[in-house]
């Protein structure tokens, strides 16, 4: 819940819920869902020259085909940076993530195979989808930006009426800045 009242109602994961990832491509892909709101798909098919050393901005192809630009914040960019460096730095494939000891890229049943087995094998019982992480991204930016347009340019949704998806209005806070709109309206007057 945010301070302007809102349940968000798409599946998120806990911020209590801790998963150690040994698996550094892993790893990295979730660091990457966790911290773009990108699908599945779209950090699959992230490649190496997307990944510009003079800007923390990389141009996406998104849902539909549609391309845009998305910003990654500088020590996710720094993590992506160092991994080039250690693993690309001999023999590149093209692909910024390959299926451990291949060139081969990952696909997302690999993706979402190998996160939800590393939740599994750690003993969580409710485990999450590889898709939860970008819910869990999306309801994260829109908590920390308090609007939902922003939010939905971060996700990459055509409509608003998807990011609102994402958000349940709770009714004592529509009553709570309602009374307190009146109080400001009303001037501290009496009424009639």
């Amino acid at each position: 819940m945010t301070k302007w009242g809102v349940v968000f109602k798409a599946r998120i994961i806990p911020e209590t819920l801790h998963v150690k990832i040994e698996n550094e491509v892993l790893r990295l892909a979730v660091d990457i869902a966790l911290g773009t709101g990108l699908r599945v798909s779209e950090v699959a098919s992230l490649r190496i020259e997307q990944f510009r050393p003079d800007t923390n901005i990389v141009r996406i192809k998104r849902k539909g085909g549609v391309e845009q630009d998305i910003y990654f914040p500088e020590p996710l960019m720094q993590k992506i940076r160092d991994y080039i460096q250690r693993r690309w730095s001999d023999t590149p494939s093209g692909w910024l993530l390959c299926i451990p000891g291949t060139k081969t890229k990952v696909s997302r049943y690999w993706l979402s195979n190998n996160w939800r087995l590393t939740q599994k094998d750690q003993g969580i019982k409710q485990t999450y989808r590889f898709h939860d992480l970008r819910h869990t991204a999306i309801t994260r930016f829109l908590e920390a930006s308090q609007d939902p347009s922003l939010a939905q340019v971060f996700a990459g949704h055509r409509s608003i009426n998807t990011t609102m998806f994402y958000v349940h209005i709770n009714p004592k806070k529509v009553q709570e800045a309602q009374e307190k709109m009146y109080k400001k309206i009303n001037c501290g007057g009496e009424t009639a």
